[in-house]
């Protein structure tokens, strides 16, 4: 199904009402508006949870085993990297 809305001055588009209804999309709700290459748009409601976001960003490396997360931790906290690092540890 197709749908046609028109931008106003402002930016301001209208969600026709059964887009709106099919999404869930209540006032107040935000949307993602997502540029592909060849010029198309999508946009995405979100109104997930965080849940939603588990395995939402690929990782194309190696394998890693929980060895190996547990000494990234470690050695990022000692560096002093992420958001709070007071509680840095030593890696074992």
């Amino acid at each position: 199904m197709s749908y046609i809305s028109v931008v106003l001055p402002k930016g301001q588009v209208t969600v026709p009402q059964e887009v709106r209804e099919r999404m869930g999309l209540k006032p107040g709700d935000k949307l993602e508006f997502q540029l592909l290459r060849d010029g198309t748009a999508v946009f995405r409601a979100m109104n997930g949870t965080v849940d939603d976001l588990f395995c939402s960003i690929p990782y194309t490396g190696e394998p890693k085993t929980i060895a190996d997360i547990d000494e990234g931790i470690a050695t990022g906290a000692v560096a002093g990297e992420g958001p709070d690092h007071a509680d840095a540890v030593e890696p074992a």
